[in-house]
């Protein structure tokens, strides 16, 4: 499943500029664990802050995001993405792009590819 997130997304639907940079902070202290579920529309993980806060987030056939939820006090308290919410996706989105441009995954040349592509036809 492709999910529809980036970078500037996450940042808009923080709660507050300073949440996604407190997020960003999370994400960037390798402070998201887990991504149970990658690949479907349900993913689970734990970011830790303060304590251990369970995220869980679910995305329709298309990669949207629908729904979401954080056991922290301030995904209560606010309308947009807490810190920790932030830090998952940040990470979310760092996983799709290891693997779009993972081992598997590699930079061609057009004429590369064109020779490549020809050598699979049976």
């Amino acid at each position: 499943m492709r999910y529809l997130i980036d970078e500037e997304l996450i940042k808009k639907k923080a709660a507050l500029p300073t949440t996604f940079q407190k997020g960003s902070s999370l994400y960037r202290l390798n402070n998201v664990f887990g991504l149970t579920g990658y690949g479907s529309a349900s993913i689970k993980t734990t970011v830790r802050g303060s304590q251990n806060y369970r995220l869980f987030f679910e995305f329709d056939p298309k990669g949207y995001l629908v729904e979401w939820g954080c056991s922290c006090p301030a995904s209560k308290k606010y309308k947009g993405l807490c810190k920790h919410t932030v830090a998952a996706l940040l990470k979310l989105d760092e996983r799709q792009k290891d693997d779009d441009s993972g081992p598997h995954s590699f930079l061609l040349s057009n004429s590369s590819k064109k020779m490549l592509m020809m050598s699979w036809k049976f």
